[in-house]
């Protein structure tokens, strides 16, 4: 925590001479924002076992098969942070020296949830008292801390915002330095129960994990970045992965690429055609899986605390005698006080 607090605090501080200059909050805020760096949206992540439970122990997967009547094709782009892992969202162009990893899912699925619980707090605090505050919680000198008088009358906006669920939370803290309506109050605080999309079935994905060696490079298309790395504009590897699909008769196609280039990625997308043609053959062994979830909220961690809390309690799956099947529902934990 008092790392996060000094973190927001140099932020403010040093955009006191960015506001000395005639610059505005949109700057302050893009200081700022630099901490948040997860997106929302879809996440793919390495398939987890459902837990399974059947009333007839002779009734095989392969049977519920048309139970997954959803089908979707999608693409996410993640970004490799300093820890090593990934940060899905809207990125297009990887620049020199950057880490992507480029993946395509085509997926059969149903849709099912975990519980978890969304909180945000607002509070405000005069600028000086806040960083006066902060500084004496930090052990920092007060007389080595000068603030600027057009700063002192300046109202700073504090957020919290946290995600739990039954395993676990996390939780990002900001400061926003309000320029305008600078005599605003705000207190309050806002609790909701949601509900974290969860993608139960099968399917088979292609994954592009690369670095830029030089240059820049549209991440739009799988054969662009092959193009890419013909042209040594990039390095990496190739993943083609099945999701709950295997067999004798699926084995044998799955390629085994060296590299990456125009050739690799060509034959893989037709091996993923081939298998996708094979979901319905008998010989197809059918094993649902958690393919991936849904984010709902830009909060640093959240991404690692939902894949952690469905490694923990992964979905429940019933069969029954006729070959329906049943989600169960996890039910949302009482938060202690």
């Amino acid at each position: 925590m008092k790392k996060i607090i000094l973190i927001v605090i140099t932020i403010l501080i040093a955009s006191c001479g960015a506001l000395n200059k005639n610059s505005d909050l949109e700057e302050l805020n893009k200081r700022a924002n630099r901490v948040t760096t997860v997106m929302k949206g879809y996440q793919p992540i390495d398939p987890i076992q459902l837990t399974v439970e059947k009333e007839n122990d002779t009734l095989s997967f392969k049977d519920i098969i048309s139970e997954f009547p959803n089908e979707a094709t999608r693409v996410a782009v993640g970004r490799v942070n300093q820890s090593g892992s990934l940060t899905f969202g809207t990125f297009n162009v990887a620049r020199n020296g950057e880490s992507y990893s480029v993946i395509i899912d085509y997926i059969k699925y149903i849709t099912t949830a975990i519980p978890a619980r969304y909180s945000e707090n607002y509070t405000t605090k005069k600028y000086a008292d806040y960083v006066r505050n902060n500084y004496n919680f930090l052990g920092e000198r007060l007389d080595t801390l000068k603030i600027p008088d057009n700063l002192k009358s300046k109202n700073v906006l504090l957020s919290e915002q946290i995600l739990s669920t039954n395993y676990g939370s996390v939780n990002e803290f900001n400061a926003e330095l309000q320029v305008q309506n600078q005599n605003l109050r705000l207190d309050k605080s806002q609790n909701h129960n949601i509900k974290i999309p969860v993608y139960v079935g099968i399917g088979l994905r292609i994954q592009a994990s690369v670095t830029v060696l030089k240059d820049s490079v549209n991440l739009g298309s799988l054969y662009g970045l092959g193009v890419a790395a013909s042209q040594n504009r990039l390095s990496g590897t190739l993943i083609i992965q099945s999701l709950g699909i295997s067999g004798e008769n699926v084995s044998p196609i799955i390629p085994i690429p060296d590299r990456i280039n125009e050739s690799t990625i060509q034959t893989a997308m037709q091996s993923l055609a081939t298998i996708k043609s094979k979901i319905y053959d008998t010989k197809t062994k059918i094993t649902p899986q958690v393919v991936a979830f849904g984010l709902p909220y830009s909060i640093n961690g959240a991404k690692d605390l939902i894949e952690s809390s469905l490694h923990t309690s992964p979905p429940k799956l019933g069969i029954k005698n006729t070959g329906e099947i049943t989600l169960f529902q996890e039910t949302l934990k009482e938060k202690k006080e």
